[in-house]
């Protein structure tokens, strides 16, 4: 998963990248991206919650982007979730697939 802030939330945002990062952790993932400052926060809910996967929180894209490429590997499925300011669409190029294929979900 790679899973950006959401934005616009005002003052619950906090708590609902707390609450994010709390679900993140009982699922059954290998490995989870968190980007965007306030996705800080679900980052560490997350740890807290022992998530027993590959996690990592950045707010740096060219970090994110080789953090993201050096764990994919061919066949596995990534999802990509996020405020459209994110902008997380400009992952796509690592895998190289047609943009209508990244539009399925």
């Amino acid at each position: 998963l790679v899973l950006g802030s959401m934005k616009e939330l005002g003052a619950d945002s906090e708590a609902l990248h707390r609450r994010l990062g709390a679900e993140v952790a009982q699922l059954d993932v290998a490995a989870v991206f968190f980007f965007g400052v306030e996705a800080e926060a679900a980052y560490q809910s997350c740890t807290d919650g022992q998530f027993p996967g590959h996690v990592v929180w950045t707010d740096d894209f060219p970090e994110l982007r080789t953090l993201v490429q050096e764990a994919v590997q061919p066949g596995d499925l990534v999802v990509l979730k996020g405020s459209r300011s994110n902008e997380l669409e400009r992952l796509q190029s690592l895998w190289n697939v047609p943009q209508e294929a990244a539009h399925v979900l």
